[in-house]
């Protein structure tokens, strides 16, 4: 049951926070997706759930701040040279954007965390019939993304945001499973990355995102 007007607005914003993060830890930090970053998302005053998360707000000003205190040519030198030497280290990958990869002692792929998000994505018709493993974190994300457009588009149907909401509950308790344990892979080998924040800002999504539907929703999980 809908306890608030301003629901439809939470799920237009998160699903924009979320869309931003899953091209974050989706895409290769080129020169021009940075500057987009730089100039444009990071650069405005308007904040995604920013009137309704403190916490939200604090962490997106602290990297805007953050940003602030460089160009944006040492912006992106720094998170490019981040993005490879996290994530695509010659040596080894200091850091696996798979959640298999924290669940078994052979940081094996293709493992349950895989099926368990394969099954989700085709309940929801979001499945892509790649090859390429389902438990990305990119991937994740933006299956979150998808459910909160799903979630505003259907949000007078009681039946049916019913399902939609337990599914996000229960795929955001998925995430807040392992997302710390990527957070603190990186942070053993790096502590001031915007990878690191950025992190940290999912983290205090995933928390809002489960809270607020909780609030607003009686659903059985």
């Amino acid at each position: 049951m809908i306890k608030n007007k301003n629901i439809g607005q939470i799920f237009m914003q998160k699903a924009e926070l979320y869309s931003l993060l899953s091209l974050i830890f989706s895409l290769e930090p080129s020169e021009d997706f940075c500057k987009i970053l730089y100039k444009q998302v990071f650069s405005e005053d308007y904040i995604p759930l920013g009137d309704y998360s403190n916490e939200i707000r604090e962490k997106y000003n602290f990297i805007r701040q953050k940003m602030k205190k460089e160009s944006i040519e040492d912006f992106y030198n720094n998170f490019y040279k981040d993005y490879y030497y996290i994530f695509f280290n010659p040596k080894k990958m200091l850091a696996s954007p798979w959640q298999s990869s924290y669940f078994n002692d052979g940081s094996l792929l293709f493992q349950e965390p895989n099926l368990i998000c394969k099954k989700f994505y085709k309940k929801y018709k979001l499945d892509n019939n790649s090859n390429f493993p389902y438990d990305h974190i990119g991937l994740e994300i933006n299956f979150l993304e998808n459910l909160s457009y799903m979630e505003n588009n259907c949000h007078n149907d009681s039946i049916y945001i019913s399902e939609i909401v337990k599914d996000n509950i229960l795929f955001v308790d998925n995430m807040i499973e392992w997302v710390p344990l990527l957070h603190k892979r990186i942070l053993t080998y790096i502590d001031n990355s915007y990878y690191v924040d950025f992190l940290e800002l999912l983290m205090i999504l995933l928390v809002f995102d489960e809270n607020t539907l909780k609030e607003f929703y009686d659903v059985e999980i």
